[in-house]
This record gives structure tokens, C-alpha cells and sequence, in this order.
């Protein structure tokens, strides 16, 4: 009985349809059938798909053929009867029309509004019904474009945005009355029918637009979109330069729809919006307190905090309705608000509390879109918006009652829907990513800021800075809702990574971490699961505790001791308790691994706290490594311990493989503070900058920082000991690479004096360890981490000075050289590097003679040819290769019979003669000064530095010198790298004789002064050259003494072209020199007082980047020699200096009294 109602029902569609179908004359049954559309309407629900879309078709064909074009009250009432009919049809199920029915349909609805439009404007019959029909077109037009938009070719999509465009190009007249405070609709009593449905027709059309791009996208054409930013702008300019914008229902549905419709094409970006940012930011800045009067905000400050996460059961909640509908909104059976084309998840949230009954959304629909198209402008061109702060986030007293600003900050703060606080937490976040820290480098806080007649971008950045602390403080502080909390939490990370703490009040990232570990603790005695902002939490004090440089505020708060030194504040230094707690069960594994990440921070920036609490952290890391590996010892199916392949002991997931892997990572970083161990980052490298570019004597990379002084030689070897009894054996064997990789990494951290002072058998297992698992471990990362730890022991002298370990880390080493896997033979070739360096610096010391083996048993032809097949390798390969050949090429015999040269290595006959592969290692350099990268470069720079050094090289008849000499030349001319330039001008310094530069001396001479003439005018690369100018002008002048000095009267004839012309400047430049080392004062004025052409007695560190300068050239007048090199006082070193800037007054005046210009020569012996 149930099933005979719906086969009537369907029968009743097929019946129509097939009557409308066998119709000589269709049209003449159109009216009969829409009488039918309810029962049509329950029917459509059984039809197949295909079959209503065809009957459909059907229908708008027969209505375009006959009452079309609309003409009058008739005609129109059929047509807006047909729209409404199709537009409830399309709600209910989604349509697929074929390509040639969906551009009949589309004709249709055009052809319908521009009908309608032109008997509306002309007030014949029918304008009522017109307009209706008008609206019922537009609506229905846009439920279908939201179905199959991406139908449609790509002209007929152009043509349609354009038609829709024109339905918008001048906005409501209805909506440019002033506000008018009770958020109620604004009701004008001379406006007529026809404004009101201009309005709904603009509403409608920013759907269509909206739908339009939300389908159909990938057709829509750059042209079109540009067209369509363009047109939308010329919308919103005109909106923001009529003044406060009119509150109420109607309006609330319009702007939605234009805010929507905005966002959407914003955010298919096809182009530039780089001239459009000031326009949308000006407009959007209008609905960031729309629909809220001043006592709704007030009211909505005093219960934001306390009531917004309230919940109301949806039965709870007063029955909202929107006020009754006008006669000029649309009459289809559902609102466009709720259709498919224009959903929100929910229109109000839970915890939003109450909603205004003249005002269903609060208008909270247009500040959310509002914000997120912010976010779109920030995200698509975030340089463009840096000019535009200002007006989106606060200047100044961002918590007081009045006056409150339009920002975005103000949004998060006191707005009563939840969905706009969380959006606008997002909008800052997004606004603080990406380049945005270089952007925020230059504010400060100055206190007289407010005393002088005009704000600095300096200042104002600093005032935003300081109101985004206090905001998003305050938020974090009093805000219960956690989504909200999690999104100001993410801000308040990015804000303290961002913000230059040293340009800034001290106190300002000390209040920061203690308010969120504050409200961490708040959190976590919740009786609600709170683990997501718990994360949030810890994670923003990870970031506050990671901020560089390291904030002499938290430094003083985390070292105090006396409660009262902080005002009352709770104990600052139990903040690294609270976090070490953290890490502990029963918190979760997401809170226990940002807990770790947080106290590895607060390690790495404040060093001085880590004897405090090594128990703590030990008892904590040990007890996240037994629980991971327990299961794994019990269970019968695990392997043998020392196994390391595939058949890695699989532990049960008691703890998160992450969560290890961190624990690891916070003991690598906690072992490398107690012991000293300071890696420079290359890009805040200022090593160049303390200590002369040239150094002379034997060095080591593996030599404590100097800046670590202080640390005593056993300093980190107890709790060395204890990570290797306790926590390191097990963490090598565990099943997840990850933490094998960490645990491998920790050794990465050794010091020399800590390896030294451990036991001989812990030393062995160490070196064992790392150089199992970069042979045996299947996972590329974890050979990568074993190779890095190779290639720092490797230069520990209980490594390289023992035959027994150093031949089969070669032998290793070369063959990680050919891994598969590009991150291995990265590490792999830096650890190549670091041996050959460590073979330098026993080759040019007595240090050979301690050895137990002779360097000639090395299989240095072999080390050669491995790093010659991998110098056609990535740039990071290169780089390190470079750097091994030029170790290699310092000390290696290249002549074809022992000449017995100290320092010089002879290779045995039963490898390949050294002097077969020079020419080779020539070539190699070449090619990749040539091909390489900026640090490939000046790693060939510093390596023919070393080549040039090699005693068994002459380099007057070497047949490759010209060209090296060449390629050094124009890389010192040519790069526009100040470093690069450094490095070759250290290089061009090296030869030790006039012989060895040969046919170049001229251009060598030329070059130099030429580059130190106009290094003053030189900008370089950008900001990071000027880090390097005065070391690059510091070499320039030592490289040109250098060279000048060794100038003989001859070399007149080579240089008569140029000597003439810069007279004035050698003479002012040298007189200058002589003056300045007279009178105790470095050639620079401010660097390098302590090294001139010396050895340094502060070693440098290890660094993964080859940073070490060269050393100076041996055997000439007037410098040591390397193997009685002695520490001199600050006077022998300026005597130096003068001895060698007078070497070259004489040799200049030689020349130019050679040359015939005795006035010039005269005046350069009078220098003397």
C-alpha cells in the first residue's frame, strides 16, 4: 500500500513531461504544468537524475521559445515560475546537465534578468511580476552554477562573469545610510520596491560570482580574474568612502554575500594583488566591529572571559527568527542562506551565548569573512600588507574600554562569536609567518617616542609589538574557550619568534612565559581533557625559551633564586620544573615531546642552568628510554641486542617513538652545554670577523670554542659516562630510525678534551658504534648521523694518530662516498674533509713522529680519486670535496721523486704517484669554481690557497698557474659575494716569492688596488655583505702589502699604465697604514687586533661549514716560520705590521724611480 502513493507521485512527473514532450505546441502546456510544481517537486526525489535533467531542459527550452523575451505580467510570471520551479528542483538533488543543456539554461536566466531588467526600468505592465521574476532568475542561476559551473567552456565563463559584474557595478543605494546604533534594519521612508530589490539582484549576483568561482576555477581565465579584483574593488571603495555602513538583517545578507563572494576570488589567485592590498585592507578594517554597538562591546568585555564557553544544550536556547520578510526578497520555497551555495557549519556556536532578535548571524558572518580575507591578502602578498599594520592591529592601549579600534587584535579580544575570535587569532598568526621577522628587525620601543613631532617605522613596529604582547597575553590569560585559546596561542609563539627582544623592553618575554606556564598549570588541573592547548602551551614556551639572541631578562629570571627579587611573582626558575613535569606520564605524548623541545631550548640559549637540573633531566630521559625499550628485552621474538639490520628488537609503542627520539635530542643537547662543545651557525657566523682571515701553525676544527674558555677540560665526562652506561646503548638498538639517528647524534657533540678523558674501552665502543651503523643500518638517515659522527672523532687524535682505526674509517668513508642516498654522501664527504684536515695537521707537526704508523701508509691516491668522482656530485657535495682536496693539496709530495721537503708527504710507489693526480685536482677546482654555488666557490678560493702552499709545487713553471691565477682574479673583480672575495684575495697573498706569480704579478697588483680603491662604493649582495666589508677591506690591504712587497723595480714596465693614475691613492693609502699601525691601532680601526700573519692561540671549533681563513705564506722576509712560531706581545705584532707596510713603500718607490718618476718616488720614501 506504501509504495502505490509514490508510484502515482512519479507517474505524475512522467505524465507531465511525456504530455509536454508529444506537445505540437510545448509551450502551450507550460502554464498546466507549473500549476503542478508542488506534486512535480515531491516527484523529482524518485526520478533517475539523468531523466529530470532532460525534462528540465525540456521545460526551459519550450518557456525561451515562447515567453521569452519578457514583455509583460504574463510572460513574466511564467518565467519566474520556471526559475523557482528549477531552483527548488537543483536544491533538492544535484542536477548534471549536458554542456549544450547547462548553456541553454544559462541563456535562459541571462536572457530572463535582462528582459525583466528593461520592463522594470521602463514601469510597463508587469513590473511587479518582473522584478520577481528577475530574483527567482538570479537565484536560481546561482544554485546551478554552484552544481556544474565547471561545465561551461571557458568563453562562455568570461561572458557570464561579465554579465554578472554588470549586475553589480554600482552599490545598493539602501545601504549607504548612516549607522544607526541599535543594529536594527535601517528603514528610509521614501525608498521605493524597485531599490529594494536592487539590493536583493546585487545580493544574489555576488553568489552567482561566488559559486561561479568556487566550481569552475580551473577555466576561469587570468584576464577574467583580474576584471573581476577590479570590479569587486571599485565595489568596496565606494562602500568605504560613503562612511559608516548601514546595520541590520537585510544589510547583514548582503555584505555577507559580497564578503563571500570576495573571499572566494581572492582567494583563486591568478595574479598580482599587489595594487589592490590598501583599497580591500581600507573596506574589510569597516566590519571588524560591525553589527556590534558600543554597549554590545562593553557588554560583550564582561562576559567574553567568563561566559563565552558556557554551554547551552540547543534545547535551551530562545527560539531565534529573523524579522518577517519584505515583499522584495526572494520568494523560492528556500532562503539562499542555507542552500548549498552559501553554508556555514553552524550559524552560531555553542558558546556563543544569546543572539540579538533583530539580527539572526549578530552580523558575525561578515567580521569572520571580513578577517579571512585578510587572511588571504596576507598569505597571497604579505610584503604588500607589511605597509598596512598599522590599521590592523593596535598602536597603543589595546585593553582599554574606550575608544576601541578597528583591529584585528581588538576582534580577538571583545568580539561575542567565537568564530570570529578564533579567525582573527588565525589572521595574526598567518600576518606573523613567512618574511615578516626581517620586517619586524628594525622596531624598538622608545620611551620619548611620544614627545617628538613624528613616529619613526621603527617605533611604530615596536608600539605593535608591545600591544601583541599585551593582547594576546591577555587572551591567553582569561580566555576559556579552548579553540580560541589555541589559535592565540600559535600567535603568541610566532609573535616571540619573530620579535627582536633586544630592541625591546627586558621584562616583555620574561611576563610572556610566565603567563603561559601560568595558565599551563591552569590547563592541566582542568577536570576536562585539555591536552591540545596543553600542547599549544608548551609549545609557546618552547618558542619564548628558543628566541636569539638569548634575552638577558629570561637569563636573570631563570638563574634567581630569591622570590622577592621578582615582585612577588611566583619562583622563575621553577618554570624549568614545570616543564621537566611535563615530560613525565601521565601527560601525553604530544605535551611530553613539546616539553622536550622546550627544556632543549631553554639549554641551548641559557647554558648556565644545566648543572641545576642534570638529575632532573637524566632521571627524566632515562625513564622515557627504559619504558620504550622494556617490552622490547621481554620479548621472546626480539633478536639478538648487537643486531642492526632489518631485525631491529621492536618495543611496544609504551612510549611514542617521537617522544624518545626527543628525549635523545634534549640529552644530545644537554651533554653539549656541560661540555662545551659551540657550533658556529654559518648564518650568524662571526668568527671572520674576531680573528684575521689568514692563520699560521697547526689548527684543528675540533678544538673547543674560545668562547667557551671557561669550560674546564673534564667539564660534561661524569654525565658523559652516565648517558653511555644508561641511556646511549639501548637508544642505538632501538627499532625506530629516528631514535637510532638521535642517539648517533649525541656523539656529533664530543668534545676532544671529554673523548680524551673517557675510559679506552668507552672511547672503542663509541667509535665502534657510529662506524657499524653508517656500514650496516638500513636507513639512510641513520648512516647520514652515523657519517657525522664519523667525521668529528675522526679528528680526535686518540683516532688519528692509531693506524688500526684510521684505515678502516678510510675505507668506510669511501665507500658511504657512493651511497645511494644524498644525505650520506653529504655527511660522508664532510667526514672525508675533516680527516684529511686532521692528516694536514700531523703532517705539518712533529705530531707524525708520535703517530704509530708513517702517513705514507695512508692510501691518500685513493682519498683522491673518491673525491674526484664525487666532485660531479650536488653543490653539497662539492662543497665539502673541495675542501678535502685542498687539504690534501697542502701537504702532499706531487713532485715525481722524494725531494725530502718538510711537512711534505711522498706517496709510496705502490699507490698512484701524487703527481699524476694533480693536474686532476687543478682541473677539479676549475670546474667547479665555474659550476658551483656561492660556498663551493670559496671553498676552491681556500683550497688553492692551500696548493699554493705545497712545498713540492713551483709554482713559476706549474703550466696550470695562469689560469689559477685567472679564476682568482676574476672571482676577486667579479663576485658580488663579499666572502667569496675575501677568500680569493687570501689566496692571491699566499705565493712567497715575485717567481711564483710570474707573468700574473701585473694583473695581481692591478686587481688588488682596484678592488681596495672601491671597496667604500661596494654595497655587495645585500644586508649580509656588510657583515663581511670591513674583514673583505681588512685582506684587500694585508693581500696588497703582501704582493706590493714583493714588487721589484723591473715590474715598472708591467704596471707603467697604471701606476701613473693611482699615485695619489697609493701614496694617501700607505701613508695611512704606516700612521695607523704607529700608533698601536689595527689597519681597520675596530677588527682584528689581535693576528697579524700569525698563528692564534684560541683554536676554532668544529664547524660543518668550512670557515677556517687561510694561513699565510711560509719562508718569506719578514714573516715566521710555521715550525717556530711563538706568541708575541701587542708590540711585536705592530712592529710587524710596520716592517711590511714599509717593504712596500720601498718596493713602490723602487718601481716609480725605475720608471723615471722621481717626484712620485721621492714622496714615498718620505712615508719612511
Amino acid at each position: 500500500m506504501a509504495e502505490q502513493p509514490q508510484q502515482r507521485t512519479s507517474c505524475a512527473w512522467r505524465w507531465v513531461f511525456d504530455s509536454l514532450r508529444a506537445a505540437v505546441e510545448p509551450s502551450t502546456l507550460v502554464p498546466h504544468l507549473l500549476s503542478h510544481a508542488p506534486t512535480l517537486l515531491q516527484s523529482a526525489t524518485r526520478i533517475p537524475l539523468r531523466e529530470v535533467a532532460a525534462d528540465v531542459s525540456l521545460l526551459v527550452q519550450a518557456v525561451s521559445g515562447r515567453w521569452l523575451p519578457v514583455d509583460g505580467a504574463e510572460s513574466a510570471r511564467i518565467c519566474r515560475n520556471t526559475c523557482n520551479l528549477v531552483n527548488e528542483i537543483s536544491f533538492r538533488i544535484q542536477l548534471e546537465f549536458s554542456t549544450h543543456a547547462l548553456l541553454a539554461l544559462v541563456k535562459f536566466f541571462q536572457g530572463t534578468i535582462s528582459t525583466a531588467t528593461a520592463v522594470i526600468i521602463l514601469e510597463e505592465d508587469g513590473g511587479v511580476d518582473a522584478s520577481k521574476a528577475k530574483i527567482e532568475a538570479l537565484t536560481a542561476l546561482g544554485q546551478v552554477l554552484h552544481d556544474n559551473a565547471d561545465q561551461l567552456p571557458v568563453d562562455e565563463v568570461s561572458s557570464l562573469v561579465l554579465f554578472l559584474l554588470g549586475l553589480v557595478t554600482h552599490p545598493a543605494t539602501s545601504l549607504r545610510g548612516q549607522h544607526n546604533g541599535s543594529g536594527s534594519r535601517a528603514i528610509a521612508s521614501g525608498w521605493s520596491r524597485n531599490v529594494d530589490d536592487d539590493m536583493e539582484v546585487q545580493r544574489l549576483a555576488f553568489v552567482a560570482i561566488g559559486n561561479v568561482y568556487t566550481r569552475a576555477e580551473p577555466v576561469i581565465s587570468n584576464e577574467t580574474w583580474k576584471l573581476t579584483v577590479q570590479e569587486l574593488r571599485i565595489v568596496t571603495e565606494r562602500f568605504a568612502s560613503k562612511g559608516p555602513l548601514t546595520e541590520g538583517y537585510d544589510s547583514s545578507r548582503y555584505f555577507g554575500a559580497l564578503l563571500r563572494c570576495v573571499h572566494l576570488v581572492l582567494s583563486e589567485r591568478k595574479g598580482s594583488l599587489e595594487e589592490h592590498v590598501a583599497s580591500y585592507v581600507g573596506f574589510l578594517r569597516m566590519f571588524f566591529l560591525y553589527g556590534l554597538s558600543s554597549s554590545q562591546i562593553q557588554t560583550s568585555e564582561s562576559r567574553s572571559w567568563k561566559e563565552a564557553s558556557a554551554y547551552r544544550p540547543p534545547q535551551l536556547r530562545s527560539p531565534v527568527q529573523p524579522p518577517a520578510r519584505t515583499n522584495s526578497e526572494s520568494t523560492s520555497m528556500v532562503d539562499e542562506a542555507g542552500s548549498r551555495g552559501f553554508s556555514f557549519d553552524s550559524d552560531q556556536s555553542d558558546s556563543d551565548g544569546s543572539v540579538s532578535n533583530n539580527d539572526r548571524y549578530k552580523s558575525s558572518k561578515c567580521r569572520t569573512t571580513a578577517i579571512l580575507i585578510v587572511q588571504v591578502l596576507a598569505r597571497a602578498d604579505p610584503k604588500s600588507l607589511h605597509a598596512h599594520w598599522a590599521l590592523l592591529l593596535p598602536t597603543h592601549d589595546v585593553l582599554q574600554p574606550r575608544p576601541y579600534q578597528a583591529t584585528l587584535l581588538t576582534t580577538l579580544l571583545f568580539d561575542p562569536i567565537v568564530k570570529a575570535r578564533v579567525a582573527a587569532a588565525t589572521t595574526i598568526s598567518v600576518m606573523l609567518e613567512g618574511p615578516v621577522r626581517a620586517f619586524l628587525h628594525v622596531a624598538e620601543y622608545r620611551e620619548l617616542a611620544q614627545k617628538i613631532p613624528f613616529t619613526t617605522l621603527s617605533s611604530t613596529l615596536g608600539q605593535i609589538v608591545i600591544q601583541l604582547h599585551t593582547g594576546l597575553v591577555h587572551v591567553v590569560s582569561n580566555e576559556k574557550h579552548s579553540g580560541t585559546l589555541v589559535a592565540a596561542l600559535k600567535a603568541l609563539s610566532l609573535l616571540v619568534t619573530a620579535a627582536p627582544y633586544n630592541r625591546l623592553p627586558s621584562l616583555l618575554l620574561p611576563n610572556v612565559v610566565l603567563s603561559v606556564a601560568k595558565k599551563t598549570q591552569e590547563l592541566l588541573n582542568s577536570s576536562t581533557d585539555q591536552s591540545n592547548t596543553v600542547t599549544a602551551a608548551v609549545n609557546c614556551l618552547g618558542a619564548a625559551l628558543s628566541t636569539t639572541p638569548a634575552s638577558t631578562g629570561m637569563a636573570s629570571i631563570l638563574t634567581v633564586k630569591n622570590p622577592s627579587e621578582i615582585s612577588g611573582a611566583s619562583l622563575p626558575h621553577t618554570v624549568l620544573m614545570d616543564l621537566i613535569s611535563y615530560s613525565r606520564s601521565p601527560a601525553s605524548s604530544a605535551v611530553r615531546v613539546e616539553a622536550f623541545q622546550a627544556i632543549k631550548a631553554a639549554v641551548h640559549n641559557y647554558p648556565m642552568i644545566v648543572p641545576s637540573y642534570w638529575d632532573q633531566v637524566f632521571k627524566t630521559v632515562a625513564e622515557v628510554v627504559d619504558m620504550g625499550w622494556e617490552k622490547a628485552r621481554t620479548s621472546p621474538s626480539s633478536p639478538a641486542r648487537g643486531s642492526l639490520s632489518a631485525g631491529y628488537a621492536q618495543p611496544s609503542r609504551i612510549c611514542d617513538d617521537k617522544l624518545v627520539q626527543s628525549a635523545i635530542k634534549l640529552l644530545d643537547e644537554t651533554l653539549r652545554a656541560l661540555s662545551g662543545f659551540e657550533v658556529p651557525d654559518e648564518s650568524n657566523d662571526d668568527s671572520l670577523l674576531k680573528a684575521a682571515p689568514m692563520h699560521l701553525g697547526p689548527k684543528s676544527l675540533f678544538a673547543p670554542s674560545s668562547s667557551m674558555e671557561s669550560v674546564r677540560a673534564d667539564d660534561g665526562c661524569p654525565q658523559w659516562l652516565q648517558a653511555l652506561d644508561r641511556l646511549l646503548p639501548a637508544a642505538l638498538i632501538h627499532s625506530a630510525p629516528m631514535v637510532r639517528g638521535a642517539a648517533l647524534t649525541c656523539f656529533a657533540g664530543l668534545t676532544p678534551a671529554v673523548f680524551s678523558a673517557l675510559p679506552v674501552q668507552k672511547q672503542e665502543f663509541i667509535i665502534s658504534s657510529v662506524m657499524r651503523a653508517s656500514r650496516e643500518d638500513d636507513t639512510p638517515a641513520v648512516r647520514s648521523a652515523a657519517c657525522r659522527a664519523v667525521g668529528v672523532t675522526v679528528g680526535f687524535p686518540q683516532v688519528s694518530k692509531g693506524k688500526e682505526k684510521v684505515i678502516p674509517i678510510i675505507n668506510l668513508l669511501l665507500s658511504r662516498m657512493e651511497d645511494i642516498s644524498a644525505a650520506v654522501r653529504i655527511t660522508a664527504s664532510w667526514a672525508v674533509a675533516n680527516l684529511c684536515d686532521a692528516l694536514c695537521s700531523i703532517a705539518e707537526t712533529d705530531d707524525a713522529k708520535e703517530a704509530n704508523y708513517p702517513l705514507e701508509d695512508v692510501p691518500l691516491g685513493s682519498l683522491a680519486e673518491c673525491t674526484f668522482k664525487a666532485a660531479n656530485d650536488g653543490d653539497k657535495v662539492r662543497a665539502n670535496v673541495v675542501r678535502a682536496l685542498g687539504n690534501l693539496a697542502r701537504f702532499v709530495d706531487f713532485s715525481d721523486i722524494e725531494m725530502g721537503h718538510k711537512n711534505v708527504v711522498y706517496s709510496r710507489t705502490n699507490q698512484t704517484p701524487a703527481s699524476q693526480w694533480l693536474g686532476t685536482m687543478v682541473q677539479t677546482f676549475v670546474s667547479c669554481v665555474t659550476t658551483g654555488n656561492v660556498k663551493v666557490q670559496w671553498n676552491v678560493c681556500h683550497a688553492l690557497g692551500n696548493l699554493f702552499l705545497n712545498r713540492s709545487i713551483q709554482l713559476s713553471s706549474a703550466p696550470w698557474a695562469l689560469s689559477v691565477f685567472s679564476i682568482l682574479l676574476l672571482l676577486l673583480r667579479g663576485s658580488s659575494n663579499f666572502k667569496i672575495r675575501m677568500h680569493a684575495a687570501s689566496a692571491l697573498a699566499v705565493p712567497n716569492s715575485r717567481e711564483d706569480y710570474g707573468v700574473t704579478y701585473g694583473d695581481v697588483v692591478q686587481t688588488l688596488i682596484q678592488s681596495l680603491d672601491s671597496l667604500e662604493n661596494d654595497a655587495g649582495t645585500g644586508p649580509t655583505s656588510m657583515k663581511y666589508q670591513a674583514a673583505l677591506a681588512d685582506q684587500l690591504n694585508r693581500s696588497t702589502i703582501h704582493v706590493l712587497a714583493l714588487g721589484q723595480p723591473q715590474d715598472y714596465d708591467i704596471l707603467k699604465d697604471m701606476l701613473p693614475k693611482r699615485t695619489s691613492f697609493l701614496h694617501k693609502w700607505l701613508s695611512t697604514v704606516l700612521l695607523s699601525t704607529r700608533r698601536d691601532l689595527p689597519w681597520s680601526g675596530e677588527l682584528y687586533e689581535e693576528e697579524v700573519f700569525g698563528t692564534t692561540s684560541k683554536p676554532v671549533c668544529t664547524s660543518e661549514y668550512d670557515e677556517k681563513p687561510l694561513p699565510p705564506p711560509r719562508d718569506q722576509h719578514g714573516y715566521r716560520l710555521i715550525e717556530n712560531q711563538e706568541l708575541c706581545g701587542t708590540s711585536d705584532k705592530v712592529s710587524s705590521r710596520c716592517v711590511d707596510a714599509e717593504r712596500a713603500v720601498l718596493a713602490l718607490s723602487s718601481m716609480y724611480m725605475h720608471g723615471g718618476k722621481i717626484t712620485a718616488a721621492q714622496n714615498f720614501q718620505k712615508l719612511l
